[in-house]
């Protein structure tokens, strides 16, 4: 990759759990199914997992990714191998609030729950970025200091729509 003619490498941590199948689900337990469209296939949702919780006590039971799942081990030596090119940190959705909890409660559900600051949305707000808070100071910590960019972003989705 190379971003204003310097040439850049991602450095992840590998979910330790993961399989590919034709129907995936995430680590956040949400589930989506290949869908064709006109110019390849999209990933999209299939089950909206909080799309039902009624209550603070139903996100407190979710069961709710952990940044242990996953392997930040190999970061120095990936990034002492890699020394010479721009090094960054991050995936889409890092950070990402608003957009990754429509993909979990639908997103018309979400934009109403913000217009009613619905303590439920919050609540899955708060763990949201709990999870990205950790994963992101972990990946930035096991690097020690070798990381020259993050890589977060939210992907709103209402650029052309009145909220």
């Amino acid at each position: 990759m190379s971003i204003f003619g310097v040439s850049c490498q991602s450095i992840s941590a590998q979910n330790c759990q993961s399989r590919l199948t034709a129907v995936e689900q995430d680590i956040w337990g949400i589930i989506r199914k290949p869908v064709p469209n006109p110019t390849g296939v999209y990933m999209e949702v299939v089950k909206y997992p909080w799309a039902n919780m009624k209550s603070i006590a139903g996100v407190e039971e979710y069961r709710w990714p952990n940044p242990d799942w996953f392997d930040y081990s190999h970061f120095v030596d990936y990034c002492e191998a890699h020394k010479n090119y721009v090094l960054y940190f991050g995936r889409p959705g890092l950070g990402c609030i608003i957009n990754s909890i429509g993909f979990g409660r639908g997103y018309d559900r979400v934009l109403l729950d913000i217009a009613m600051k619905n303590e439920i949305m919050l609540s899955l707000f708060r763990k949201r970025f709990e999870f990205d808070y950790e994963f992101i100071r972990r990946g930035l910590e096991s690097a020690q200091g070798r990381i020259d960019l993050l890589f977060i972003g939210e992907d709103l989705e209402i650029g052309r729509a009145h909220v």
